[in-house]
């Protein structure tokens, strides 16, 4: 459990904010072919923001360097993958990979392909370790 009195807390929340955004714009990119290239752009934003909080506050940590450079490059594998079939609508199966669509239209968020979403997971997963900006603790 995070202590909400710890010095290092604003920017661990600080990390979870950008973290969040990063996956938002992943989960558009597993379901947008034609916008993938346009997202990412938006992408390289809280990117550089995750490393300039690792370089002010988290001592410039090369695990943290490492999972962020793996997160950017699993999100322009993403932003490559082969289609042109949306499924914002969050019908029908993935074009790219076959599975099905998570979809649960009460939730803003909450349509994308996990199967294609898994390019990010260990980075992400590294990232909100205690050893990372330690997110996983909110």
């Amino acid at each position: 459990m995070l202590d909400l009195k710890h010095p290092q807390t604003k920017w661990i929340f600080d990390a979870a904010h950008e973290g969040d955004a990063i996956l938002g714009f992943a989960k558009l990119m597993t379901l947008l072919p034609p916008q993938r290239q346009q997202l990412l752009p938006r992408v390289a934003r809280p990117i550089e923001r995750l490393r300039r909080l690792n370089r002010e506050h988290f001592d410039a940590s090369s695990f943290i360097e490492r999972a962020i450079s793996d997160l950017e490059a699993g999100c322009k594998s993403i932003a490559s993958l082969p289609s042109t079939e949306s499924r914002l609508d969050g019908r029908g199966p993935c074009p790219v990979c076959g599975s099905a669509i998570k979809h649960l239209p009460e939730y803003y968020d909450m349509t994308y392909c996990g199967h294609c979403l898994k390019t990010i997971a260990d980075a992400r997963e590294r990232l909100a370790s205690s050893e990372g900006f330690g997110t996983s603790a909110i």
